[in-house]
């Protein structure tokens, strides 16, 4: 017990002698609270005040409906693959042109950015029809990813990044739009930022064109742990999407999985009035959640023998050539 009191003393002794001015800390010494291990980057980075998202972001204007729940559902299946492999950078894509691409990742990156404290950024990566800043609502012609990358003057990221209402969401819009891209986005700047934001943010969502129309997709997958693939259901033809997917693991990209858009459900738990919010009953709504679940399980595992038959139908097909 004597030792035991003259430990404390000495740590009391100890104590005392920190809060001297002028002295420096023990290099055991503990601080009282814990530093973040991302530093926020929320100072510096603008903030554009009265932004209205278009009402295609659901996860913004109708958080209650069923369609922002599918959001949800979305971002849970994806932060358990992510979290599972310490993953952190999405890419959005698909085959071709207004497919729902860009929706998807406006209104991923804000049901991440609803996850907790999780820090999340959005980057329009594609510099050719990006318009993630019209989405979002933040207009105007704005300085993005285009000027940061053509920039030789070491502007910050941070002026090129802006915030809305959303605290933990920064997003860094397109610029100006460009015709030939790919020389700024497979330059080491590029994978310089996306590494700097992989220190700062627990997400970072980006947008890129779709596959089949330019080869700026590939290239930002390199930078990229896994691929998001939008498809419109009823539009692009399965040929389309197997071909997609070969390039882009012709490119070495992992594929996180795929999101069908366009669809409408015909039985009354699910139907949904664009505009409204669905109303449950009481006692439902828990109900509901469950039916919904397990029809996106359903869905999931026809995706994948989808993905399968396509696989098989495209390999046959190149057989064929041969």
């Amino acid at each position: 017990m004597s030792k035991f009191t003259k430990a404390l003393e000495k740590l009391q002794d100890l104590k005392q002698e920190e809060t001297e001015p002028g002295r420096p800390l023990p290099a055991f010494s503990v601080p009282d609270t814990e530093p973040d291990r991302r530093p926020s980057w929320i100072q510096g980075v603008s903030e554009v005040k009265n932004t209205v998202p278009e009402h295609s972001i659901v996860t913004h204007h109708f958080q209650n409906s069923l369609i922002a729940e599918q959001y949800r559902i979305l971002r849970m299946n994806l932060k358990t693959n992510l979290d599972k492999e310490r993953a952190q950078v999405i890419l959005v894509s698909s085959s071709i042109h207004n497919e729902g691409k860009t929706v998807t990742a406006a209104n991923l990156a804000m049901s991440l950015a609803e996850s907790g404290d999780a820090k999340v950024a959005l980057i329009d990566g594609d510099l050719r029809r990006g318009r993630v800043a019209d989405y979002l609502g933040l207009g105007g012609k704005r300085q993005g990813l285009h000027e940061f990358l053509a920039d030789t003057n070491g502007l910050s990221p941070k002026k090129v990044m802006f915030r809305n209402a959303k605290e933990n969401l920064v997003i860094m819009p397109r610029g100006e739009a460009l015709s030939n891209p790919s020389g700024l986005i497979s330059s080491n700047r590029f994978k310089i930022l996306i590494a700097e934001l992989r220190n700062h943010f627990d997400y970072i969502v980006i947008d890129s064109p779709p596959i089949m129309a330019v080869a700026d997709a590939g290239i930002l997958s390199h930078e990229a742990d896994g691929v998001l693939m939008i498809i419109q259901l009823g539009r692009t033809p399965k040929s389309i999407v197997a071909h997609s997917n070969m390039l882009f693991k012709q490119a070495g990209a992992k594929m996180l999985g795929y999101v069908l858009t366009n669809v409408e459900f015909q039985t009354s738990e699910y139907r949904y009035d664009y505009g409204y919010s669905y109303n449950y009953k009481p006692g439902e709504q828990e109900g509901a959640k469950q039916r919904i679940r397990r029809r996106v399980k359903v869905v999931g595992e026809r995706l994948q023998g989808f993905e399968n038959r396509l696989a098989a139908w495209w390999e046959k097909k190149l057989q064929s050539k041969k």
